[in-house]
């Protein structure tokens, strides 16, 4: 039986109904396999590596059809789907006839509800969104494999889409438009775009799959889907023109509301060009499209174009509060209608449906402005300005010019040249001048910022300090900022004034490692690691070289956890391979410690550190100075994804051992800069040790965070490390696609990949066995939610400890030496031991945990 065929029959006879019809021999499939007890094995194929699995009579393997955007030659299957198959996926893309028919989305994964992803979102979200999904009439939403989750299908007028990256282009484009209905802002990197969801698997829960509202229509026709093409094939990271990415960046992220949605949806039922790019939250359109809509709309403002209708787009605009848009046409210095107006950055903007500020009311009535900032309107149409506003105009001036200039707190004020006989009501005589002061209503203003020299930073919603920007954005003290300021020719009024809108208009610093460095809504991924390759099928050899002989001491003690047969782990190259594609997959998430061992020179321990090191920039430190500042200096860690300990010893000191232990685990760690505030952020460290003394690592009895990696020998060929470098660079690109494209196992517990107990470990865990570790063995039990006061630990040891030992521990190291968080509870002044009770008290297990929270400890669910 051919490929395609045996899989047709499998899921006709296996998947939930509706799904059984969805693939034939010309859909995108692709197939996972189970190990199955498996020896696991690896081939190559049109110079691309695979991995099997095989019993000495049949191999099997992922399979994925087509395994490129090319053509596909069917072949006899030659393994059991019933026997080994875990998980069976479709696209939607036909890659025969070179359409796309559907398009699916992941619900977790569009939110950025995995682990990978610093947003969560909460129950009550999710049930809105899930409501949101099904009031759409041509998604279909269905649960997910867990029943937990939802796949949302929007089915199609089967596009001419010729190659994959066409179908995630057009995904991307559905996805973007999705995001206007749900209000919400999706995760649309092209991992989550035109992907594979799963119709079957084994571990699909009785409900898994199961519909909750069908498709009720086809999806309308999305504008200018194949701008993303770029985005999807690698050579943009954006739709939006690149012309406008300091508008963009710049720009704060306003809620839309129902006069936002009027405008949207008014441009729609009457056919106009209208483009949601979710990207950036932003409507492209035409200003004729917009003119008419404020008509028909009875909007208020002012708006008019010069520009005559067009098919095309050309103007962008983004929501401002209270249902108003500030609106740019596209290309600098264009030239529009009186009421637009041209800033310092030659840009053609208008507000739209909103109160006009003063200069746009100015422009509005033929306002011409000077070298001071005044408007000069001849008198009958400022009569009529004034009309607007209430209020009325003394006679004679009707036909005179009058000058007028906005002035703080909603004035204005208009000056005019006195006459002979002129008697004005409500004017002022000033000199050979009469003045009004006028009070203007709270219209919305655009300013010109001051970013592109200054930026205030806030972190985990407190002070980060200021930046310059000279070459590059340099950090600097707030008096450095005003001198740099004052060298611009800024008044001391003018300085006063940016940096009080600074303040109110910070950039916040985020952590979001192989994220762009400006995810928008003024968040500045300012030290987040980007990949250094553009991930592509290939060999690696020598990455798979590296691993095996690093690893190859953890072969033998896999089977003592069957997590890993079950996960297809079988040596230690497995082991090494899984641990790096979590920490660039999942680069919030924990993972062991990894302490690599060799008594002898040259045995190639450093070559994991300093292969791994390649693969991404920034983001890999050397923490030894972290780990063992007097002053908890620790700035290096900001951003960090890969810490490097060589040849340092950490058992001789505690306080570094309590810092590592925290930087492993821990969700979040404070990052203390010099000459700056100590502040939260995420923790995205993960860490490798090399030494050659075994005694330099703290390995303890019960130790739930290290691996041991022995490495007793060195290679059996010599290779001069420039020559592997350069192959490691040349095949760089294929094993960052290979990380990317493995499929992490779920996580079990606190760390995304278990700890290997080597016996290593465990030998060298009894020799560093303390007075300490004996009596936490025989006296207490680690119990998650409760706690012991400190007071009464310390009272129980220092009574059990041999008086001759009692002068060697203090309090500071029996604290150094637990593995247990300490603070103090929110309830108690008293510092306390989280997560252990004594040995005969009871226990019972209500799924809570405590957690370190700025020196307290808080209970919160594991």
């Amino acid at each position: 039986m051919l490929k395609t065929e045996a899989i047709k029959k499998f899921l006709n006879s296996h998947a939930q109904h509706g799904l059984d019809v969805l693939y034939d021999d010309s859909m995108e499939v692709q197939v996972m396999v189970a190990a199955d007890n498996g020896e696991k094995v690896q081939g190559e194929y049109e110079g691309v590596t695979w991995h099997g699995y095989s019993d000495s009579v049949t191999t099997w393997k992922n399979l994925r059809i087509p395994w490129n955007s090319g053509d596909y030659a069917d072949s006899e299957m030659t393994w059991s789907l019933e026997a080994h198959a875990k998980e069976i996926g479709l696209s939607g893309w036909d890659w025969k006839y070179k359409v796309s028919r559907w398009v699916v989305f992941d619900f977790d994964a569009i939110v950025g509800h995995s682990s990978r992803h610093t947003k969560k979102i909460t129950e009550q979200e999710l049930v809105d969104l899930t409501n949101k999904a099904s009031s759409i009439p041509w998604v279909e939403v269905r649960r997910s494999t867990s029943g937990a989750g939802l796949h949302l299908y929007v089915f199609l007028e089967m596009i001419e889409t010729p190659t994959r990256e066409h179908h995630s282009a057009l995904a991307r484009a559905i996805l973007s438009e999705m995001s206007l209905y749900y209000c919400y802002p999706f995760d649309l990197s092209v991992d989550v775009c035109g992907m594979i969801a799963w119709v079957w698997a084994r571990r699909q829960t009785e409900n898994g799959f199961e519909i909750i509202k069908p498709s009720e229509a086809i999806c309308p026709i999305i504008n200018d889907w194949e701008a993303h093409l770029d985005v999807t094939s690698g050579k943009k990271r954006h739709v939006y023109d690149d012309t406008i990415r300091d508008i963009v960046l710049h720009k704060d992220l306003t809620q839309l509301e129902n006069d936002h949605f009027k405008l949207i949806e008014w441009l729609k039922t009457n056919n106009c060009y209208c483009q949601w790019n979710s990207e950036v939250s932003m409507l492209v359109t035409h200003t004729t499209h917009l003119k008419e809509a404020h008509k028909a709309l009875n909007l208020i403002g002012l708006f008019d174009t010069d520009t005559r209708h067009s098919t095309d787009k050309n103007c962008f605009a983004y929501a401002v509060p209270n249902g108003g848009w500030m609106v740019y046409r596209y290309g600098q210095g264009v030239n529009e209608h009186p009421y637009w107006i041209q800033d310092g950055t030659t840009w053609t903007r208008i507000l739209y449906n909103q109160i006009p500020g003063f200069e746009q009311l100015c422009r509005q009535f033929g306002g011409v402005e000077d070298e001071k900032n005044f408007f000069h309107i001849e008198g009958e149409k400022f009569e009529k300005l004034l009309e607007s506003l209430g209020q009325t105009l003394y006679e004679r001036f009707k036909y005179r010019t009058i000058a007028v200039k906005e002035l703080t707190g909603g004035r204005a004020q208009a000056i005019i040249n006195k006459e002979p006989d002129d008697t004005p009501v409500g004017w002022l005589s000033k000199g050979k001048k009469w003045q009004k002061i006028i009070t203007l209503p709270k219209g919305q203003t655009y300013q010109i910022n001051s970013e592109a020299i200054i930026r205030h930073l806030i972190a985990s919603g407190g002070d980060a300090g200021w930046c310059i920007k000279s070459q590059d954005w340099i950090d600097e003290p707030l008096q450095n900022v005003k001198l740099a300021l004052s060298s611009e020719n800024f008044s001391n009024k003018e300085i006063t004034a940016t940096l009080g809108q600074s303040i109110m208009k910070p950039w916040t610093l985020v952590t979001r490692p192989f994220e762009e460095e400006y995810p928008g809504n003024r968040l500045w991924n300012r030290s987040g690691s980007q990949f250094r390759y553009t991930p592509n099928p290939g060999t690696y050899a020598t990455w798979q070289n590296i691993l095996s002989h690093v690893g190859k001491g953890l072969t033998n003690s896999l089977p003592r956890d069957d997590w890993f047969a079950q996960n297809g782990i079988y040596s230690g190259a497995d082991y090494l391979f899984c641990w790096l594609a979590a920490l660039l997959q999942y680069p919030f998430e924990p993972l062991p410690f990894l302490f690599i061992h060799s008594q002898q020179q040259m045995t190639g321990k450093s070559m994991l550190h300093e292969a791994a090191s390649l693969l991404f920039s920034p983001g890999v430190v050397r923490a030894e100075t972290a780990l063992k500042s007097t002053n908890d200096f620790n700035g290096e860690l900001e951003g960090a994804i890969l810490c490097i300990i060589e040849e340092v010893n950490l058992q001789r000191d505690f306080a570094a051992y309590s810092r590592l232990k925290d930087y492993v685990t821990s969700r979040s760690i404070s990052i203390h800069t010099k000459q700056r505030t100590p502040r939260m952020l995420p923790n995205t460290t993960h860490w490798i040790q090399t030494a050659n003394d075994v005694s330099f690592c703290p390995i303890f009895p019960g130790d739930t965070r290290i691996t041991y990696v022995h490495v007793p020998e060195r290679p059996e060929v010599m290779v001069p490390k420039k020559i592997i470098i350069e192959n490691l660079e040349k095949e760089g690109p294929a094993f960052l696609n290979a990380l990317l494209e493995y499929q992490v196992p779920e996580q079990r517990d606190r760390l995304m990949v278990p700890v290997v107990e080597t016996d290593e470990k465990i030998f060298a865990a009894s020799k560093n066995r303390t007075d300490l570790d004996v009596f936490l063995e025989e006296y207490t039990k680690s119990a998650p939610g409760t706690s012991i006061k400190f007071s009464d630990f310390w009272k129980g040891f220092d009574t059990w400890l041999d008086p001759s030992e009692r002068p060697a521990w203090s309090k500071k190291k029996v604290s150094q030496g637990l593995s247990y968080v300490q603070g103090r509870l929110t309830n108690d002044s008293y510092k306390h031991i989280g997560n252990i009770t004594w040995l005969e008290e009871k226990h019972e297990d209500n799924g809570k945990e405590y957690y370190l929270d700025m020196g307290r400890l808080v209970l919160k669910d594991r």
